[in-house]
C-alpha cells in the first residue's frame, strides 16, 4: 500500500513518518507534499491507498484538498490533523469521508488506531471486489445472503452485549459453512469478513487489539464476548462525538440503524443526538443514514457489474429488496439497474492496485 503525508512543515512529515513502524501496517511506498495543490498533483499521477494531511496549510488547505478527492470521486482514505478547536477543519471532516480527525500534537496510539480504520475500510472494498466474482452462482449468492443476516445479528448481538446470542451465532456460521465442503472462495470470504469484523469492534470499544491471527471460530468467540463485556461496563459520560457516531455509522451500513440505536450506543438522549447531529452535519440523523447507504449502493453498483441487486442491498442493510428499489429510486431519480446501466465503468480504472 502507498501512503501520501500532506503538510506544510517539514518537521511535523518527519514526525509522521517516524511515529509507527509503517512496512509492518503493509506500507511499502511513502510520498510526501507541503500544501494541498503539490498532493492533488501527486494524485494525479500516482495510485494512493492512505493520505494523512494537515488541514490548515497556506495556498490549498485541507479542507480544499477534501473537496477535490471528493469532487473528482478519488478513491483514497484520508487521515485529517489540526490544531486544537479548529472548528472551520473539523467542519470539513465531517462533510467528507475522513478516517479520523487527530489533534495536533499527534499521539501515536491515535495515529495507530485511525491507520489500522483505515486499513480495514481498504480490506472492507478489496472484499467487495473479491465477492463479487463468487456470487455468479445462484446457490453461492444465496448462501452468501444466509450468512450476511448471522453476521448482521452477530454484530447486534455484540452490541446489546448478549453472550448468549453470540457463541450461538457463532456456532451457527460455524456450523452452516464451515462443517461440510463448501464454496472456497466464500468460505475464504467469511473468514476475512469474520476477521474484518472483530478488529472494528474492539477498535469502537477502545480495545486493545491482537493482531496475530483471529482464529474461527473459538478465537471469534472470545474475542466478541470481551467487546460485549466491554460494552457492558462502558461509562456513561455523557459526551458525544458527532465524528465518532459517523465513522460507527460507516461501519455499519449493513445494519438496520435507527435514531433509538446510536444514541444508546453513544449514551444520549435521542433528542440531544438528533439536534446536535443536524447542527454539525446538516443532515439529520435519518436522512445522514440514508445518503450513506445509497452512496455505497452506488458505488458497487458501478464498480461491480456481476454482483446482483439483491446482494448489494443486502449489504447497504436493506432486507426488504422492493424497499430498496423505492429508496434508491427517491434518492436518485432511477432503479438500481437504470443507475449501474447509466454510470458503470471498469473496475480496473477505480480498484485499488497494492502490492
Amino acid at each position: 500500500m502507498k501512503l501520501l503525508i500532506v503538510d506544510d512543515e517539514f518537521w511535523s512529515r518527519r514526525l509522521i513518518r517516524n511515529l509507527l513502524p509503517w512496512r509492518e501496517y503493509g506500507i511499502d511506498e511513502m510520498f510526501e507534499a507541503d500544501d494541498g495543490q503539490q498532493a492533488i498533483e501527486l494524485l494525479s499521477k500516482r495510485q494512493v491507498d492512505i493520505m494523512i494531511t494537515d488541514m490548515r496549510m497556506p495556498g490549498v488547505d485541507g479542507a480544499m484538498l477534501l473537496q477535490h478527492l471528493h469532487d473528482n470521486d478519488i478513491d483514497i482514505e484520508t487521515i485529517v490533523m489540526s490544531g486544537y478547536e479548529d472548528y472551520k477543519y473539523l467542519h470539513a471532516a465531517l462533510k467528507t469521508k475522513a478516517v479520523d480527525y487527530l489533534l495536533k500534537p499527534i499521539v501515536k496510539e491515535e495515529l495507530h488506531a485511525a491507520v489500522i480504520t483505515a486499513i480495514n475500510r481498504i480490506n472492507r472494498n478489496k472484499g467487495y471486489t473479491y465477492l463479487a466474482d463468487i456470487l455468479q452462482r445462484d446457490d453461492v449468492r444465496e448462501e452468501f445472503h444466509r450468512y450476511y443476516e448471522l453476521r448482521n445479528d452477530l454484530q447486534d448481538s455484540v452490541s446489546k452485549g448478549d453472550d448468549l446470542a453470540i457463541v450461538k451465532l457463532v456456532d451457527k456460521i460455524h456450523h452452516a459453512f464451515f462443517t461440510n465442503d463448501g464454496n472456497a472462495g466464500l468460505i475464504q470470504f467469511i473468514l476475512s469478513d469474520l476477521k474484518r469484523t472483530v478488529l472494528e469492534l474492539e477498535q469502537e470499544n477502545h480495545l486493545i487489539q491482537r493482531y496475530d491471527d483471529v482464529i474461527f471460530p473459538d478465537g471469534v468467540k472470545d474475542r466478541l464476548l470481551l467487546v460485549a463485556k466491554q460494552i457492558r461496563n462502558q461509562d456513561s459520560s455523557g459526551k458525544m462525538s458527532i465524528l465518532a457516531i459517523q465513522k460507527y455509522i460507516a461501519n455499519h451500513l449493513s445494519d438496520n440503524l435507527t435514531l433509538s440505536d446510536l444514541a444508546d450506543k453513544h449514551f444520549v438522549s435521542k433528542e440531544h443526538l438528533a439536534r446536535t447531529f443536524k447542527k454539525e452535519t446538516g443532515l439529520s440523523v435519518q436522512a445522514y443514514i440514508m445518503a450513506k447507504k445509497i452512496d455505497l449502493a452506488k458505488r458497487l453498483l458501478t464498480r461491480h457489474a456481476n454482483m446482483a441487486v439483491a446482494s448489494i442491498a443486502l449489504m447497504c442493510g436493506y432486507a426488504d429488496i422492493h424497499y430498496f428499489y423505492r429508496v434508491f429510486r427517491k434518492v436518485t431519480g432511477a432503479t438500481p439497474i437504470q443507475y449501474r446501466e447509466k454510470h458503470q465503468y471498469s473496475t480496473t480504472n477505480t480498484s485499488k492496485t497494492s502490492n
